[in-house]
């Protein structure tokens, strides 16, 4: 998976107001590449665009200077539980990234990515171990993938806008009139001919 041709794509979605097809096609590549940063921050910029807070924070959580009112609502969409916010960012183990990828992590991500897996580490301490048996950052009350918990409120996006036709579909579309109009020639070509045969049948059989 070439990450400059994803991001190509991506591209080429927005350009056309295709939002839903940029989401996916950026979460299934944060999949094979949950360390790539970059991604990571063109996905929150998708989520931005169409007002989802919640889900910008998410993706921009790791960045730099992530904007605060994004970060506050990722927080409050997970309930301000750490476990939930790691297990929402889909980090995984840091094994689970490629090398290359890893290389170009700021010690900001890693360092924020360290502080709620000892957040997550000190609640369990401090719950006696019984959230041992889970898995590491899934929290028993509250399903994945981001669902937040009751009584949170989390902000409906706007209906993202009406997506532009492409280039190949309306070639498409102008083949297909050509078609018709075409089709429609030749049988006005054809009932044409027909008259003028009838008519010149009755002509030498009558007249």
């Amino acid at each position: 998976m070439v990450v400059d041709d994803v991001l190509a794509e991506v591209d080429d979605d927005l350009a056309h107001g295709d939002h839903a097809s940029a989401r996916r096609r950026l979460r299934e590549a944060l999949v094979a590449r949950p360390h790539r940063l970059d991604l990571r921050l063109r996905l929150a910029e998708v989520y931005r665009t169409i007002g989802d807070l919640p889900q910008a924070g998410r993706w921009s959580y790791l960045a730099d200077e992530p904007v605060a009112a994004e970060v506050d609502a990722f927080r409050t969409a997970c309930g301000d539980d750490a476990s939930y916010m790691l297990e929402a960012l889909a980090w995984g183990e840091d094994d689970e990234g490629e090398e290359d990828d890893d290389v170009l992590v700021t010690a900001t991500a890693w360092q924020r990515i360290a502080e709620l897996r000892r957040s997550v580490a000190a609640a369990q301490k401090a719950d006696g171990g019984r959230g041992a048996s889970r898995r590491p950052g899934q929290p028993a009350e509250v399903p994945y993938p981001f669902t937040p918990p009751a009584g949170i409120r989390v902000l409906t996006p706007p209906e993202p806008p009406r997506r532009k036709p492409r280039l190949r579909e309306l070639v498409g579309l102008g083949l297909i009139f050509v078609g018709l109009g075409i089709v429609l020639l030749i049988v006005l070509g054809v009932l044409i001919g027909a008259i003028w045969l009838i008519s010149g049948f009755v002509r030498h059989t009558y007249l």
